[in-house]
């Protein structure tokens, strides 16, 4: 899959670190200690809470981290919900087309 089916969005007006100007991976930051990617196609309410859950899991936790949403050609009105969420932390990736589980955690 060519990255141009993508589009990368962040809560925050900068890019984070490890974002290049294109969107596409420069690869991970080097402090990044882990990465939980969160597909989605179909989601309910529940993914706003659960997105917030984990960050605040991983903050306790001490970890340097961060969360990657992935939207596997879901309504783009739940791209701006997620966003809305403003967590310093969360990566939006959205794929076009639903894609699979699969495709979205390897892309």
């Amino acid at each position: 899959m060519a990255m141009s089916s993508w589009s990368t969005h962040t809560s925050r007006s900068s890019r984070p670190p490890w974002l290049s100007a294109e969107g596409a991976w420069d690869g991970l930051a080097k402090d990044i200690s882990a990465s939980l990617v969160v597909p989605y196609y179909k989601p309910t309410p529940a993914l706003l809470r659960h997105l917030s859950e984990l960050d605040r899991a991983l903050e306790r936790s001490g970890a340097t981290f961060e969360l990657i949403a992935v939207s596997d050609g879901a309504d783009r009105a739940w791209v701006r919900e997620v966003l809305k969420l403003d967590l310093p932390r969360l990566v939006s990736l959205e794929l076009e087309q639903n894609m699979g589980k699969g495709m979205a955690l390897r892309q």
